[in-house]
């Protein structure tokens, strides 16, 4: 199960973020600017941690229903 792989405070997030009701684009940037509060993402690296953030934010949304 994906959700064994994220952590609480990101379960948390993705639940207010699936609240907003954005579309996908503002939602990647969404989900991109809250990592970086946290981590440093070099920019050279943005796409690829956009990709996959919003990939297992989609998984999280999967297993939840």
């Amino acid at each position: 199960m994906a959700l064994k792989l994220v952590s609480m405070s990101w379960i948390k997030t993705f639940k207010e973020i699936r609240k907003l009701g954005i579309n996908d684009n503002i939602l990647k940037e969404e989900l991109l600017k809250r990592v970086k509060v946290s981590s440093y993402i070099p920019e050279s690296r943005e796409r690829e941690f956009t990709t996959t953030i919003f990939e297992t934010y989609k998984t999280f949304c999967k297993e939840i229903k």
